[in-house]
């Protein structure tokens, strides 16, 4: 196979061909959607006329960022080729839906690559700023990030044997801080009410040992590491499984309920808390449901309450890969409102000591 291409304007119809392994391929567009960020990659629809009559027309591609610093940001973190694993080793066998892969093409010496993708943009999808899902949609969601994490409850052992390289990288584990000095002079302390400014100059000196103590000592599971509500599709034309679960690249080992508390974190504040005994509540029972033994609602939100802490670590990411503009600004600054707000409500500050 000839090296993948590096951006969206390299991609040739010869390639195309070749990896679609199709014939005849007449032509093919790709928009750039306007209405779609892609952080750690560059995103585009494809539309291709000329191949066999059962054969999709529409995908959806991903390439690693073609601006340098987010490029070298994304490459350096493996999160293109992570995500070109999953869709090679785990997407079939996972119990969950993820876009069906038609092309996983990664040259591991620069990181270039490419991903082709069904196309779900027919589905709901969630936005930042927008309504949220209804009581019903979030139930599937909470019961599909349960049967994700009961799939390999404990048994996390078989990951090493299913993924090549994968016990090798050390950042599968252990994430990085939750607020550090470069957090401390951004913009975002000047924006925050004085109890978050607070929380986050605290955590910025008393996480590092707690983390490596509580990140997950036990009921390890397979986790998204970025499980909140714009990586998740809403099929409504599949009531028994409706679930899409999109963007792959931060998957690792750790903590289910880590994955709860990140989306929690994410939510808009008044519509969380009115839902976030449900959250707890569907999740436990799925797990239980799915054979899980051993784990109680006790368990449960000792675990709830370390993701709630952890979930911050977000915004140092996003800082660095998020463009500075007044609505990039904003966005940082809500998102931050809302995950301080996760942590102070389930008082999780209090298990730093």
């Amino acid at each position: 196979m000839s090296t993948p291409p590096t951006s969206l304007e390299d991609i040739k119809a010869s390639w195309l061909e070749k990896v679609l392994g199709i014939t005849c391929l007449e032509q093919f567009t790709i928009t750039s959607p306007k209405d779609l960020i892609g952080y750690a990659s560059d995103i585009g629809f494809l539309n291709i006329s000329g191949s066999e009559s059962n054969f999709p027309t529409d995908f959806f591609i991903k390439v690693p960022p073609k601006e340098r610093a987010r490029r070298e940001a994304v490459i350096n973190f493996g999160g293109f080729e992570r995500e070109v694993m999953f869709y090679r080793y785990l997407a079939p066998i996972l119990p969950i839906r993820s876009p069906r892969p038609y092309a996983t093409e990664i040259e591991i010496n620069t990181g270039s690559g490419i991903l082709v993708l069904e196309d779900c943009s027919r589905m709901k999808r969630f936005r930042f700023y927008e309504v949220p899902p209804l009581t019903s949609e979030l139930e599937q969601i909470v019961r599909t990030l349960a049967r994700l994490h009961a799939f390999w409850w404990n048994q996390t052992d078989s990951l090493t044997k299913t993924l090549p390289g994968f016990g090798s990288a050390s950042n599968w584990k252990c994430p990085k801080e939750i607020t550090t000095r470069k957090w401390l002079e951004s913009s975002l302390p000047k924006k925050l009410p004085d109890d978050m400014v607070s929380l986050a100059t605290r955590l910025s000196k008393k996480i590092s040992g707690f983390r490596n103590d509580a990140f997950c000592k036990k009921n390890t599971t397979l986790v998204h590491m970025d499980f909140h509500l714009q990586n998740i599709l809403y099929d409504p034309d599949d009531e028994n499984d409706p679930v899409v679960i999109l963007d792959w690249d931060s998957f690792g080992i750790g903590c289910g309920a880590h994955d709860l508390a990140y989306m929690a974190s994410l939510l808009p504040i008044d519509y969380r808390r009115l839902h976030e005994d449900l959250l707890l509540k569907e999740y436990l029972e799925q797990l239980i449901m799915l054979g899980v033994t051993g784990y109680s609602a006790s368990d449960l939100y000792s675990d709830y309450q370390v993701g709630c802490l952890l979930a911050p670590s977000l915004q140092e990411v996003l800082a660095t890969l998020m463009e500075n503009t007044p609505e990039g600004q904003k966005m940082l600054c809500e998102l931050a409102k809302r995950q301080f707000q996760l942590v102070l409500d389930n008082q999780a500050e209090t298990l730093v000591k």
